[in-house]
């Protein structure tokens, strides 16, 4: 399970297949480890072990080398002011269970992947 948050303020939570491609902020995603988390930040968000990982350029090139199936999207850069607000609703969206731990590296910090 997983939503896709939007520059434009839109979501999307449907098949991997048919995601929006261009503007991605944040995708709140579950995690077995820690009940969920946030990646976000990011140049390129690629799906890969049913699952969206956030990568670099150098992340999306092997990404595009390895066989099989392939699905990127794109983040986009907005103000700060914007994107603060569209974290805001990412950290808080309600159908997602309640944070359990954290990473042991990000005990201190927000759950950002």
């Amino acid at each position: 399970m997983y939503r896709i948050y939007y520059g434009d303020g839109s979501t999307y939570a449907g098949l991997p297949e048919t995601a929006p491609v261009f503007g991605v902020q944040a995708i709140v995603q579950q995690d077995k480890d820690v009940g969920w988390i946030i990646s976000a930040e990011r140049d390129f968000y690629v799906w890969r072990d049913e699952r969206w990982w956030g990568v670099d350029v150098f992340g999306l090139v092997q990404y595009l080398h390895a066989p099989g199936w392939k699905r990127v999207l794109l983040g986009e850069l907005i103000t700060i002011d914007r994107w603060r607000e569209i974290n805001a609703h990412a950290l808080q969206d309600r159908e997602f269970a309640q944070k359990h731990t954290y990473l042991p590296e990000r005990r201190d910090r927000r759950p950002i992947e």
